[in-house]
């Protein structure tokens, strides 16, 4: 965090992500943020969405995914146990998760595009839940807009905004 009034003294809110990549904020204040994995330790480690709080340890490199220890990074299981686990797991294939919003169709709903998957999903903001499709065969979706009741996700592949709406 920085304080206007004192640039030159950055706070650290927390450590251990990988390659944060876009964040939102939801309506309780939260800052989440994406995560784009890359191969680590001879192993794929997954994407992620993380919940990032004041003083947080989400282990990278020396742990990935949920608390799994990457040893040739000092990995071990003590070390893991005390870090954050990750709010939500993709599979370790790379989908590469570009944007996340609060949804405008649902509220205790994230959306988020999957550039390398070519699709938008939804998944719970509390947690525990399943990651549904909301939008497929999208090129490389990698920005997302909430515009009043609207979605707005563009398309680098071919350079299209869509605009998505509940039916109704």
């Amino acid at each position: 965090m920085l304080d206007p009034a004192a640039p030159d003294i950055p706070e650290r809110l927390a450590t251990g992500l990988k390659n944060a990549y876009a964040h939102v904020y939801g309506d309780d204040g939260t800052l989440w943020t994406t995560e784009v994995a890359e191969p680590i330790g001879g192993s794929s480690a997954p994407d992620e969405v993380d919940r990032v709080t004041r003083g947080a340890d989400h282990g990278w490199p020396a742990c990935v995914g949920d608390r799994e220890p990457v040893p040739s990074f000092g990995g071990d299981e003590a070390r893991c146990r005390g870090t954050v686990r990750p709010h939500l797991t993709f599979e370790p294939v790379g989908v590469t998760p570009t944007s996340i919003v609060v949804s405008p169709f649902a509220a205790d709903q994230f959306v988020i595009a999957l550039w390398n998957a070519g699709r938008v999903v939804t998944a719970p903001i509390s947690g525990g839940g399943e990651v549904s499709d909301l939008v497929t065969g999208i090129g490389r979706p990698q920005h997302l807009l909430v515009d009043g009741d609207a979605l707005l996700i563009s398309d680098h592949a071919d350079g299209t905004i869509w605009r998505v709406r509940t039916a109704g």
